[in-house]
């Protein structure tokens, strides 16, 4: 099943407006995402680094690649924190002009779409 349903996007955003827009409630609907992703990189700089161990790669022996992925992963997190400070900053223009009654249907399974 689409975790991104309309009738799920309409509860958070029902779950949004009594809470207000907040890392929590983001990094929470997305936690196993985010153990995934850092557990992909973590797998990778990990055998990277026993890579570099064992010797400097051969096409590039000055770059230690185990960091690179490292600051790579470090970087999406934080690409992920100003997204939620952008929606965070234009979410009470959103509150305004959203029918309401209309997402509760639709939460609710009331309307189809």
């Amino acid at each position: 099943m689409n975790e991104f349903s309309d009738q799920n996007l309409a509860f958070w955003m029902l779950e949004n407006r009594a809470y207000g827009y907040t890392f929590r409630l983001h990094f929470r609907r997305s936690a196993w995402r985010y153990a995934l992703v850092f557990g992909l990189f973590g797998l990778v700089g990990l055998a990277l680094g026993v890579m570099e161990s064992i010797g400097p790669p051969p096409f590039s022996p000055t770059l230690p690649l185990a960091s690179c992925v490292a600051c790579f992963g470090c970087g999406a997190f934080v690409c992920d924190i100003a997204w939620v400070r952008m929606h965070k900053r234009v979410w009470p223009f959103r509150e305004k002009v959203t029918d309401w009654s209309v997402v509760e249907k639709i939460a609710g399974g009331e309307m189809p779409v």
